[in-house]
C-alpha cells in the first residue's frame, strides 16, 4: 500500500481573555497532502488494512442511500412504507397511487401552504423554514427530519421594514401523521447535508479555516444526544468530488479532484465506536462518487468507468465502462455529457445528468454490458437543480426544483424501458388552467 504522504501542523491558537491578557495554545493537525488540495484530519489516521463486513440493513435506523444521494441533499425520503417530500418550506406526504401532495400538518384550523403570514407559517406543523445551504429530509426512527435555520424577524410598521437575524443551524423533528413539529436538541452549525444513522448525525459544515483563513467545508460526527461530538476532516483547496455515505457500522468517504494537475484521491473509512479513521491514497482514475453495492463499494469516475472493492478499499475490480454505441436511437448527436448522479440496483445502473445546470435528463444502462438502454428527457432548454435517483421496488423517483418550481418525478419500474415510458410529476404549485 502507498504511504500516505501527511505531515503535523503545529497552530497557536490566540485567545483574549478580558482584553488583558494573552492564552496561547498549540495544536497539532494532521493534514493529507494531494496535489491540488490538501485534507485535515481530525485525528491521527489507522493505515494497518482494516477488516470490515457489512452488519446488513436496519430500515429504523440506517440511512437509506438507495432512496437519498451519496453526500449531497435529498428531498425524498421512504418511512413505513410511505414517501414523503421536502419542497421549498413545507414537508408533504406524497400519495403516488392518487397523485396528491399532502401538507404535513393535522391541525384543521391551518392554512398550510396557502398561508401568507409570515408568524402564522410557523405554527403549521408542515412547515421547515430553509436551510442556510442544502435543504435535506431523511426518515429515521419513525419520525422525519428536516435541517432549517433559526431566524427572527423584527417587523417596524412605521417605517416598514423588517431586520432579519439569522441564529444558527437546526433540525426539526416531525411526526409522520403531522401531529407535531419539534426543534431537535442537537444543533447542526453551517450544515450543509446531514445523514442520521445508528444513533450517529453526520453532516457537512461550510466554514472558514482559522489557521488558513479560507472557506473551506468540514465533516462532523455527532451522537443524537448531543454528548459526542467529532471534526473528521476539512477540505482546503480544489477538491471537487466529496462524497460520504454511512453503511453497516462504518463511515465512508471519498475526496478527489480530476484536473490534469491532480494525481491521487483518498478513500476514508471512520469508525463510530472506537473513534479512528482509515485513511488510504488512490489513483486519481479510480477516484469518484461512490455508492454501496452487494456489500461492498464502488467507484464511479469522470471517465464512466465503474469499479467495486471491499469496504476497507482493496481488491479494487473494473466492472464496467458505460457507453452509448448508438446515440442516434435516442435522438442524440454524440454522447451525452455535464454533471451525474447515480444509483443502482441489481441489473440496472440509473444516472440522472445535466449540462450546466440546464437540459436535466434519466439515462438507464445495463449493468452487465455497461451499454445505455433508455434515455428520459425531462424538458427543452430548462433550468434544474435535481437530486439523484430514487430507487424502490416499484418505481425511480427524484426532486428538485427546475424553471424555478419545485417538483417531484417518478417513473414506473416496470414501464421504464418502454419506447413510450411515461414521466410523471407533481409541482408544489401547479399553474393554474
Amino acid at each position: 500500500m502507498r504511504s500516505l504522504k501527511r505531515w503535523k501542523v503545529t497552530v497557536l491558537i490566540f485567545f483574549f481573555l478580558q482584553m488583558v491578557s494573552l492564552s496561547v495554545r498549540a495544536e497539532e493537525v494532521i493534514i493529507l497532502e494531494a496535489d491540488t488540495y490538501v485534507v485535515e484530519l481530525g485525528m491521527e489516521p489507522v493505515e494497518a488494512d482494516l477488516n470490515i463486513s457489512y452488519s446488513g440493513f436496519i430500515e429504523e435506523t440506517d440511512y437509506n442511500w438507495a432512496h437519498q444521494a451519496s453526500g449531497k441533499m435529498s428531498y425524498i425520503a421512504v418511512g413505513e412504507g410511505k414517501t414523503y417530500i421536502r419542497l421549498q418550506e413545507y414537508v408533504y406526504f406524497f400519495d403516488i397511487d392518487k397523485q396528491i401532495l399532502i401538507p404535513l400538518c393535522n391541525r384543521p384550523d391551518c392554512l398550510h401552504d396557502k398561508e401568507t403570514d409570515d408568524t402564522k407559517k410557523m405554527e403549521c406543523n408542515a412547515y421547515v423554514d430553509y436551510s442556510m445551504y442544502n435543504c435535506s429530509l431523511q426518515y429515521y426512527q419513525g419520525k422525519l427530519y428536516a435541517n432549517s435555520y433559526s431566524r427572527t424577524v423584527d417587523v417596524n410598521q412605521e417605517n416598514r421594514t423588517a431586520t432579519v437575524t439569522f441564529n444558527g443551524e437546526m433540525l426539526y423533528e416531525l411526526a409522520l401523521d403531522g401531529s407535531s413539529r419539534d426543534v431537535f436538541p442537537v444543533q447542526l452549525e453551517n450544515c450543509g447535508m446531514f445523514m442520521m444513522h445508528r444513533g450517529m448525525i453526520y453532516y457537512t459544515a461550510y466554514e472558514t479555516n482559522r489557521r488558513t483563513g479560507e472557506p473551506c467545508q468540514e465533516l462532523w460526527a455527532v451522537s443524537v444526544d448531543g454528548k459526542k461530538k467529532k471534526m473528521i476532516l476539512r477540505i482546503d483547496g480544489e477538491a471537487e468530488s466529496f462524497f460520504y455515505i454511512p453503511y453497516g457500522e462504518y463511515l465512508y468517504t471519498m475526496v478527489a479532484n480530476f484536473s490534469e494537475n491532480e494525481r491521487y484521491g483518498f478513500y476514508m473509512v471512520y469508525d463510530p465506536l472506537s473513534g479512528e479513521l482509515y485513511a488510504k491514497q488512490i489513483p486519481k482514475e479510480q477516484s469518484g462518487m461512490i455508492y454501496p453495492f452487494d456489500e461492498k463499494m464502488c467507484s464511479m469516475t469522470e471517465s464512466d468507468t465503474l469499479y467495486q472493492f471491499n469496504l476497507n478499499g482493496t481488491d479494487w475490480e473494473e466492472i464496467v465502462t458505460l457507453k452509448v454505441s448508438e446515440p442516434e436511437k435516442f435522438g442524440l448527436e454524440s454522447n451525452p455529457k455535464g454533471c451525474l448522479w447515480i444509483s443502482m440496483d441489481e441489473s440496472y445502473l440509473y444516472r440522472m445528468q445535466w449540462s450546466g445546470m440546464w437540459n436535466p435528463n434519466m439515462q438507464i444502462y445495463d449493468l452487465d454490458s455497461g451499454e445505455m438502454i433508455q434515455y428520459i428527457q425531462f424538458g427543452e432548454n430548462e433550468y434544474c437543480m435535481l437530486q439523484r435517483i430514487g430507487i424502490t421496488d416499484e418505481y425511480l423517483f427524484c426532486g428538485g426544483f427546475i424553471q424555478e418550481k419545485h417538483k417531484i418525478y417518478w417513473i414506473e419500474k416496470e414501464h421504464m424501458l418502454d419506447p413510450d415510458v411515461v414521466l410523471y410529476r407533481m409541482e408544489q404549485f401547479p399553474d393554474e388552467t
